[in-house]
C-alpha cells in the first residue's frame, strides 16, 4: 500500500516538477529573474511544509499524506489553468515538503522493517525517473502544460487511493 502510494505521488510530482522551469518560461512567460524567484519561493514553502507536515505526520502519517497529495494536485492543475505561478508554487511547495517524511513514517509504522525501508527507497528513486520520463514524453508529444496535468492526476489518485485503502481492507 505505501509503496503504491509512493510510486503514485512521487511519479506525479516529478512528472511536473522536472519541467517547471520550461513551464514558467513558455506558459507563464516568465523571465530568468521570475523563474529564479519562483523556485526560491517554492523551496522556502517546501521547507515550511516539511517542518509543519513532519510534526503532524508523527501522530498519523496517512491523513497528512492525503492532504499533501491534494495540495500537489490542486497546485499543479491550477498552474496548468491559471497564470499564478508564485501562488501555486507556494501551495505546491507546502504540499510536497514533508511527503518523504510522511511516507517513511507510514512504512515504518506498518512494520516494514529494513526490507520495507529498502523497497521504499527503491520505489522512490524509480518514481523520480519514471515521473521525469513520463513528463518528458507528455511535453514532447502534447504540451508543457500537459506535464502539470500529469503531475495533478497521480497526486489526486494518491489521495483517493490512500483514503479508500483503509476502508476496503
Amino acid at each position: 500500500m505505501v509503496l503504491v502510494t509512493t510510486v503514485l505521488i512521487i511519479t506525479g510530482h516529478f512528472a511536473a516538477y522536472t519541467y517547471v522551469r520550461p513551464y514558467l518560461e513558455q506558459a507563464a512567460h516568465a523571465g530568468a529573474g521570475l523563474v529564479g524567484t519562483a523556485l526560491l519561493v517554492y523551496g522556502a514553502a517546501a521547507v515550511v511544509g516539511n517542518f509543519v507536515g513532519s510534526a503532524r505526520a508523527a501522530g498519523n502519517p496517512k491523513p497528512v499524506l492525503i492532504a499533501r497529495a491534494v495540495l500537489i494536485a490542486v497546485a499543479t492543475a491550477a498552474l496548468a489553468l491559471t497564470g499564478l505561478p508564485l501562488v501555486m508554487l507556494v501551495v505546491w511547495g507546502l504540499g510536497y515538503g514533508g511527503v518523504g517524511v510522511a511516507l517513511q513514517l507510514w512504512i515504518m509504522r506498518t512494520g516494514g522493517g529494513e526490507l520495507g525501508t529498502a523497497l521504499f527507497v527503491g520505489a522512490f528513486n524509480v518514481s523520480v525517473a519514471l515521473g521525469s520520463f513520463a513528463g518528458g514524453r507528455v511535453v514532447d508529444g502534447l504540451s508543457i502544460s500537459g506535464a502539470m496535468w500529469l503531475g495533478a492526476i497521480p497526486a489526486a489518485l494518491t489521495a483517493v487511493f490512500a483514503g479508500v485503502w483503509g476502508r476496503i481492507r
